[in-house]
């Protein structure tokens, strides 16, 4: 097939995919900001524990499209070979949000990028430890992880850790070890 129909039958795909992955994002930030605020992980809800929450969920849901599971409101009917445009999709509209609320904090626009990279540099790290954790089914690992970045450097028998953990496994039973299930 020609190189520029395929580009534009892409483009066309990711068009029909951007509502739903926008809701999907939506869902997850949502979450996230609850988890923030809600005062139990004991830290200031500032926009460094949004970021780190949100890429915690946002990767559980990567590991979950990876893997064909469908989203927890339970909507499936993705067209054929969807999930990877899904991932690409998600991750580039959790960027977008951040360069949204950073902008909104007033960064400066001479700083933006720097920012947006570090932030990147930070995040892919994150998500990568979050998912080789979750690929591996390995409780301490992810717990580790969790500790780590979400609470500031805490250990993974933390009580709040155990409480994420308990929280995950509830909104993504598929994709969290099975450790979390007995977690109180």
């Amino acid at each position: 097939m020609f190189s520029w129909l395929r580009t534009m039958l892409d483009k066309w795909q990711d068009r029909t995919l951007r509502p739903r992955v926008v809701a999907e994002h939506g869902a997850l930030v949502e979450r996230a900001l609850d988890w923030s605020g809600a005062g139990w992980l004991e830290l200031e809800d500032r926009f460094d524990l949004r970021f780190e929450v949100l890429i915690l969920l946002v990767s559980v849901r990567l590991h979950d499209l990876r893997h064909g599971i469908p989203a927890p409101d339970g909507r499936e009917g993705l067209p054929p070979d969807a999930e990877e445009r899904l991932m690409r999709l998600l991750w580039e509209i959790t960027f977008e949000g951040f360069d949204h609320t950073l902008r909104q904090q007033g960064v400066p626009d001479l700083r933006m990028g720097a920012r947006m990279r570090k932030l990147f540099h930070h995040a892919t790290g994150r998500r990568d430890a979050y998912l080789a954790a979750l690929e591996g089914s390995d409780a301490p690992r992810l717990r580790a992880a969790i500790g780590r970045n979400v609470l500031d450097g805490a250990a993974g028998n933390d009580p709040r850790v155990t409480r994420i953990m308990a929280l995950l496994y509830k909104e993504f039973p598929n994709s969290i070890p099975e450790e979390a299930e007995q977690a109180p």
